[in-house]
């Protein structure tokens, strides 16, 4: 694995370590260089292959006993309930 996607391991392993309290990731991502292809879709295999990265860091984390009570991706929520869409949630 590459620095880029270690993060995910090293960052809440860490802070779990420290204050032995549940992790909750709240932001993350990956910039990169999006357009609309011919087709309508945007093809985005650099995120796609980002994204897969840093959730297998965050799943080795949890293997060592990192407790993670959610995570945030996009406008997603995803706890131990499932996941959530936060533009259909109340106020």
């Amino acid at each position: 694995m590459d620095n880029r996607s270690t993060t995910l391991y090293w960052g809440p392993k860490f802070i779990y370590e420290r204050y032995q309290l549940p992790i909750v990731i709240t932001e993350n991502g990956f910039a990169g260089l999006d357009w609309v292809d011919l087709d309508g879709a945007v093809h985005d295999p650099q995120r796609i292959d980002f994204t897969r990265r840093y959730l297998m860091e965050l799943a080795r984390a949890i293997e060592d006993e990192v407790t993670c009570a959610a995570i945030s991706i996009g406008r997603y929520w995803t706890t131990s309930n499932g996941p959530t869409d936060t533009a259909n949630a109340s106020a």
